[in-house]
C-alpha cells in the first residue's frame, strides 16, 4: 500500500473537487498502517469529515458528501486486496455507528443503512454492456475487464456476507444463473465470478436457489423449472452444468478449475 494510492485518492485525476477529504485518506491509512487503531475509532474518525461539514451538493447528489467517503471505501476494496477483511470491518464499524443528525435542520444520516453505499457499488460495477461489446476488445483490454468482473464477483459476495446494508445475495444469484442457464454465457469471465460467489456465500445461495422464477431468477433458455431434479432442482442443474465445462476441453485451464472447485464448494455445502 503506497503513499501513491492515498494521494490518488486525494486528487484523482488531478481534480480536488473529486477527491475524498484529506481527513478520510488519513483515517484510513491511519487504521489500515496500525495493529492498533480499532475498527470502531476509524470509523468514529473517517466519517468525522461528513458529520461536521456543511451539507452541500456535489455534483448534484445533496447526501452529505457521503458519495466522497464511499468512493474512497470501494477504491480501497477494488485495489487493496490484502487490507480487504479490515475495510470491510471498517464498514461494519461505519455500520453500527448511532444516527447523525449534525446540523440543525438537516437530514439525518442513518449510518445503518449506510445510505447510497450499495447505489454506488452499483454504478461503478463493470458496465452490463459488457458482453455486447466483449467480441470488439483487443486482448489486453477484455483481460483488464475479465479480472475486473471477477474481482467484483469476489468483494460482493464478501460484503454481501458481512451483512451490510444495501448488498444482497440476488446478485449472486444473477451472476449464476447468467453463468450457468445463458446459452451466449462466456465462461472465463462467468465461471470464475461463479466458484468465489459459491466458495465465500454458498449458504445462501443454497438457501435461495429454488425462489420463485422472478427477476434475476426468471428462466434463461437453458433452464426450466419443469426440467429440475432432487430437493434443489435448479441448484441441481448448476452443478451439472459446472460438472460439464470442468471436463470440457475447449475450456481453458482456469476456467475448467473454476468449475472443478465450484462444485467442490457445492459438495461441501450439501452435507
Amino acid at each position: 500500500m503506497s503513499e501513491t494510492w492515498f494521494a490518488s485518492q486525494l486528487l484523482p485525476d488531478g481534480s480536488p473537487e473529486d477527491g475524498c477529504h484529506p481527513q478520510e485518506a488519513a483515517a484510513l491509512k491511519e487504521y489500515l498502517h496500525s495493529t492498533t487503531t480499532t475498527a470502531d475509532a476509524a470509523a468514529r474518525d473517517i466519517t468525522l469529515p461528513v458529520t461536521s461539514e456543511p451539507h452541500t451538493p456535489r455534483k448534484g447528489q445533496s447526501s452529505h458528501n457521503l458519495p466522497r467517503l464511499w468512493g474512497l471505501i470501494i477504491d480501497a476494496l477494488n485495489d487493496l486486496p490484502d487490507h480487504r477483511h479490515k475495510i470491510i470491518q471498517l464498514l461494519q464499524a461505519i455500520q453500527n455507528l448511532a444516527t447523525s443528525n449534525p446540523n440543525e435542520g438537516e437530514n439525518e444520516i442513518r449510518w445503518a443503512e449506510l445510505p447510497g453505499f450499495g447505489h454506488l457499488w452499483a454504478d461503478l460495477a463493470v458496465d452490463s454492456s459488457w458482453r455486447s461489446q466483449i467480441g470488439k476488445w483487443p486482448p489486453e483490454q477484455r483481460e483488464g475487464v475479465r479480472q475486473d468482473f471477477v474481482r467484483q464477483a469476489t468483494v460482493e459476495a464478501q460484503l454481501t456476507v458481512a451483512d451490510l446494508s444495501g448488498m444482497s445475495v440476488s446478485s449472486g444469484l444473477g451472476c449464476i444463473c447468467d453463468a450457468l442457464e445463458r446459452s451466449d454465457a462466456v465462461p472465463d469471465f462467468e465461471v470464475p465470478a461463479v466458484k468465489e460467489w459459491i466458495r465465500l456465500a454458498g449458504d445462501r445461495i443454497w438457501a435461495a436457489s429454488d425462489a420463485d422464477v422472478e427477476g434475476l431468477l426468471r428462466e434463461r433458455d437453458l433452464w426450466k423449472r419443469s426440467e429440475g431434479q432432487g430437493r434443489k432442482p435448479r441448484w441441481h442443474f448448476w452443478k451439472q452444468r459446472l460438472n460439464s465445462m470442468a471436463e470440457h476441453k475447449e475450456l481453458n485451464l482456469d476456467t475448467r478449475e473454476a468449475a472443478r472447485k465450484a462444485v467442490e464448494a457445492m459438495d461441501a455445502i450439501e452435507q
